[in-house]
């Protein structure tokens, strides 16, 4: 017994001795896994607008949580612009393993994040684009009150009527939720003194909290980038209905009388579910896609 106990330790404790290795190895790529996962999602948050901000923003978190610079790759953004991946390296090294040679291992991890089109948001405003608008990233438009042509939008009854209500989901947003294919209720008659105060309220609260804030180059909580319903407002006239297609971002200027500008952005929004099935009208949601 003596004899085989002195073959047999060594090998026992060099089994535990890897064991620990293993383990840290196993612990050191959950971490840079998580930080993968984290800086991807974060950087896709810039995504189609700024690409170069979402390589820097991506960066930044892998690097806040825990990776040295120098272990981080540049991320690289797809064609598109609808996608970023990253891949995060470290030598880990051996404690135990050095007995028999061992020094260090690489563990590299990679992630990627997608912009999945969007079916339900919280926190949109009640402006019913029209959905017989075509819209292009950067497009300046000055949209006309109405709803039912291109162009144009309907101002929406969401979760109360009147013109405080409307003004105050303007200025900060209608708190609940909305669905593709939910029935929007418009609001009608003229709305030019609450629709200019809403607006008004709005772009003063994105020019405090972003002043550099340009419709391409913004922080993801200025507030003059919103989300609104694209409703197909076909064969409305005065008070009506119209079914939510799809959910659009846009960048709000201001308001003239009842006209209000904007530009069509295309962004990942916060608030929003992700979906694979609803309309692209420009608002994504980030997405693990590996």
């Amino acid at each position: 017994m003596l004899v085989i106990l002195t073959i047999l330790i060594p090998v026992l404790l060099g089994v535990v001795a890897m064991a620990v290795d293993i383990a840290t190895f196993d612990w050191t790529w959950s971490r840079m896994q998580s930080a993968a996962d984290a800086a991807v999602l974060a950087g896709c948050s810039n995504l189609p607008t700024s690409p170069s901000r979402a390589i820097a923003t991506a960066t930044a978190y892998a690097v806040t949580d825990g990776m040295l610079a120098t272990e981080v790759s540049t991320p690289t953004v797809a064609a598109d612009s609808l996608s970023m991946s990253i891949t995060l390296s470290r030598s880990v090294p051996y404690y135990f393993g050095r007995v028999l040679g061992l020094t260090a291992s690489p563990v590299v991890v990679t992630a990627t994040a997608g912009l999945f089109t969007t079916g339900s948001v919280t926190g949109a405003q009640p402006i019913g684009l029209s959905a017989q608008t075509t819209y292009a990233y950067g497009q300046a438009i000055t949209l006309q009150p109405g709803g039912g042509t291109a162009n144009s939008w309907g101002a929406l009854a969401l979760g109360c009527t009147g013109a405080s209500c409307y003004s105050n989901n303007l200025a900060n947003g209608y708190p609940g939720v909305l669905n593709v294919g939910d029935v929007a209720q418009n609001q009608p008659g003229g709305k030019t003194g609450p629709t200019s105060t809403g607006i008004n309220a709005l772009v003063a609260a994105g020019q405090s909290s972003d002043p550099g804030g340009t419709w391409d180059n913004h922080t993801v909580t200025d507030q003059r980038a919103v989300i609104v319903p694209v409703v197909d407002w076909t064969g409305c006239s005065g008070s009506c209905t119209g079914p939510i297609m799809g959910f659009s971002a846009i960048w709000v200027t201001g308001a003239n009388g009842g006209a209000i500008n904007i530009v069509f952005i295309g962004s990942a929004a916060a608030g929003t579910t992700p979906s694979r099935t609803a309309a692209n009208y420009g608002t994504y949601r980030a997405v693990l896609v590996n």
